[in-house]
């Protein structure tokens, strides 16, 4: 066996190695965001029971990547969201979903003051305040 013929076959086992870690890698993210996906939707449905079960109708919901919570981690999901109740008031809200549920209350001056949402000048805005914008 020559020096050329050990070098190639260094190579080939060099490039054959690489790609199947390529392969790897590509499937592990895929399955990886799949599970991500999965645990969104869950989170989104968890929200919505949650607002089922308590009365409350959601004006406006946002996820978020942070959050006053301690630590998201993995399989967390955040909600910014803005809820009426049955008596018409309406109340902003962390809502953490996930290995817990754990909702937290704001006024409505410390939610706008981080908002990232449009104006709540617009008399469409479901934000809006017409009592306290007045």
């Amino acid at each position: 066996m020559t020096w050329h013929t050990v070098v190639r076959c260094l190579g080939v086992g060099f490039l054959v190695i690489a790609c199947v870690g390529i392969a790897v890698w590509v499937i592990v993210k895929e399955w990886r965001d799949k599970e991500r996906r999965v645990e969104v939707i869950m989170a989104f449905s968890n929200l919505q029971r949650w607002a089922d079960k308590n009365g409350y109708t959601i004006l406006f919901r946002e996820q978020v990547w942070y959050s006053p919570f301690l630590k998201n981690g993995r399989a967390q999901v955040v909600f910014r969201v803005v809820v009426q109740d049955q008596r018409g008031e309406k109340k902003w809200a962390w809502v953490h979903s996930g290995s817990r549920f754990d909702v937290r209350w704001l006024e409505p001056e410390s939610w706008l003051a981080s908002s990232s949402v449009a104006s709540s000048s617009s008399k469409d805005d479901p934000l809006s305040d017409h009592e306290l914008d007045a």
